[in-house]
């Protein structure tokens, strides 16, 4: 894959204040932190089918509302520059990666112009014209995290909620799920890389 890239433009035309860094806006901070606290509140509610069965996930007990991590979009940014599927190595982090290829992300960009256990990365891409999704990131991060939280109604887990070494071995694992619904992941940050012929677009989680 090639690792030529451009930094992924977001939502507005204003620098976000929430991090000192600025390829990302506040705006697209927030979204794609309510996609996963929505996604978790869902979760603790018991709203949540488990897998092809004609049952729900167990309530939570202590899921924790996440904030946002400036480091750990930094950290996330840093990856997703390498344009590469290659293992990043994030002690006492968590990753989702999700890789979207420009053409297929372009078309979706043009239709839809708005709306620990285990280690995980993932990457996306929406644009309008090669290298910049521009207005789409929201898009972008709902195509991303839309694949990561789908895994649970393909392939779900045991009643307790227990995430065991067969679970994690089994053949599509919800893995990239089990990232965003760990209860006790605190903090989320994200970044959204245009490479030469796919998006990336990371997340990572961590406890306090």
């Amino acid at each position: 894959m090639n690792h030529e890239f451009s930094v992924a433009e977001v939502m507005t035309t204003q620098g976000g204040t929430m991090c000192q860094y600025t390829e990302m806006t506040d705006a697209a901070r927030k979204r794609v932190r309510a996609m996963h606290n929505w996604r978790r509140s869902q979760l603790a509610l018991g709203n949540v089918q488990n897998g092809r069965n004609n049952y729900n996930c167990s309530q939570a007990a202590n899921m924790y509302k996440m904030k946002y991590d400036c480091d750990l979009e930094k950290s996330a940014l840093d990856y997703a520059k390498q344009c590469t599927l290659t293992p990043s190595v994030a002690y006492n982090q968590g990753e989702n990666v999700h890789v979207g290829p420009l053409e297929n992300d372009k078309t979706k960009a043009i239709a839809t112009v708005g709306e620990k256990c285990t280690h995980w990365s993932t990457v996306i891409r929406s644009s309008e014209k090669k290298g910049y999704p521009g207005k789409t990131v929201n898009s972008t991060f709902f195509q991303a995290v839309k694949a990561w939280w789908g895994q649970i109604f393909r392939n779900g887990v045991n009643q307790r909620m227990i995430f065991l070494q067969n679970l994690r071995d089994k053949p599509n694992a919800p893995i990239a799920w089990s990232q965003m619904a760990w209860a006790l992941s605190t903090r989320i940050g994200c970044a959204v890389v245009n490479c030469q012929s796919n998006t990336f677009t990371v997340c990572r989680y961590r406890q306090e």
